[in-house]
């Protein structure tokens, strides 16, 4: 039996078509689930290590000014306000543990931020894409997710700061009264008898 063009063409089409099974179809629930999926396998855990650790530095940089500024404008003498700062200091050992505290609450909201990314995938992506991502970006569909990438976080960032806004502030407000309560309260100025 001889082959010709035409009918290795027809063949050919017959196992394309054999292998094509039409558009992906998910339910939303299923959308869902697989863009959690891809937010899990996509995002690169030292990259949340990094902005941890990049937060609890600024936020430690931001509790020593903290400390400088509120011993500069305490009134009172120069012995006074480099004692008081020698106090911050001491008591500056304390916001380590509640930055580690705050960073952890903050590690607790990644399930949460995971479930943000994914319903921005879920508008953003269809189906397919979903499905090609899931599945290591090996089709055409991958290649549009991965330029579809920057416009997800763009979306989701904000969210993720929202969120993790008031922790941070909570946790800010908390050194200051830490670092507050051990500096030296001011002696009153003397009075002076006229």
């Amino acid at each position: 039996m001889r082959l010709n063009a035409s009918s290795i063409a027809v063949a050919s089409l017959l196992v394309l078509a054999a292998c094509d099974k039409g558009p992906v179809k998910l339910s939303e629930p299923e959308r869902q689930a697989v863009a959690e999926e891809i937010a899990q396998l996509t995002t690169d855990p030292t990259i949340f290590d990094q902005l941890f650790n990049s937060q609890m530095t600024a936020s430690l940089q931001s509790a020593q000014s903290m400390m400088h500024s509120t011993c500069d404008s305490m009134p009172g003498t120069a012995e006074q306000k480099a004692d008081c700062l020698v106090q911050a200091t001491s008591a500056f050992d304390k916001v380590r543990p509640m930055l580690e505290e705050m960073t952890a609450e903050i590690k607790g909201q990644m399930p949460e931020i995971m479930k943000d990314i994914g319903g921005v995938m879920t508008r953003t992506y269809t189906d397919a894409e979903l499905v090609a991502m899931r599945d290591f970006y090996k089709s055409p569909e991958g290649q549009a997710i991965l330029k579809k990438q920057p416009q997800v976080m763009a979306e989701a960032m904000p969210s993720i700061i929202e969120r993790l806004q008031p922790l941070q502030m909570k946790y800010l407000q908390n050194m200051q009264q830490q670092i507050r309560g051990a500096l030296p309260q001011p002696s009153p100025a003397p009075h002076e008898d006229r």
